[in-house]
């Protein structure tokens, strides 16, 4: 090979080595999506938001450990199904490097907004907790449903009494929830008067979890 041509060859091979060097250092990182949504998406496709209000599918992993994964799967009876035999439903499955157990399976009403695992008591035991609101064109008397169950770390779990409920007077749904510190952090959209169109202020509460139930904490509410 001419001693012009190596040149250029080895000139093209080092600046691709470069780009592809760069384009590695820029790269995003991946971000675990699953059983999550794209909100700017489905802002902007009303048909979208439609539909994923009247769907009741819904599937995540919950990892706890390297080692230890709950898979949580929510699903409704088949389209154009009259039988009153299915029912919308969730299932827990915990997932282990050896095993598989159904933890929790349960009937369900509405769209689950998120769920997470969790041991804010510290006692070894995963809580599980979700929440939904209620389906697309639905009765909305119920404004959302919270669900939460304590695991024995295999094939068991039982219900967490949560004792949260919800102030009708002030309250029109689309509450949030969240864990941080060890409390179960609730978001609650706060209207003044009831034929207030937007609301006035957010009522954050806090709860801890003991011997078995979500204990309120305290509550504060913050003017938007």
């Amino acid at each position: 090979m001419p001693i012009r041509s190596s040149f250029a060859f080895f000139l093209l091979l080092s600046v691709s080595s470069v780009v592809f060097t760069s384009c590695q250092d820029h790269k995003d990182p991946s971000i675990d999506t699953f059983g999550q949504l794209d909100s700017s998406k489905i802002a902007a496709d009303t048909t979208m938001q439609v539909n994923l209000d009247r769907s009741y599918e819904f599937q995540k992993t919950l990892v706890k450990s390297d080692t230890e994964v709950y898979d949580f799967l929510a699903y409704d009876k088949p389209k154009g199904s009259s039988s009153p035999e299915w029912e919308s439903k969730f299932i827990v499955i915990r997932r282990t490097s050896s095993a598989q157990d159904t933890v929790v399976k349960d009937i369900r009403a509405g769209s689950v907004q998120n769920i997470w695992v969790s041991d804010i008591d510290g006692n070894g035991k995963p809580e599980i907790m979700f929440y939904e609101y209620p389906k697309y064109g639905a009765d909305t008397t119920h404004h959302f449903q919270f669900f939460a169950y304590e695991t024995d770390g295999r094939k068991r779990a039982h219900k967490i009494l949560s004792g949260i409920k919800e102030n009708y007077l002030h309250s029109r749904g689309r509450d949030s929830f969240f864990i941080s510190q060890n409390y179960l952090i609730r978001k609650v959209p706060y209207y003044e008067k009831q034929k207030d169109s937007i609301a006035s202020a957010d009522l954050w509460q806090s709860y801890r979890l003991q011997n078995g139930a979500l204990i309120f904490e305290k509550e504060k509410k913050v003017l938007q």
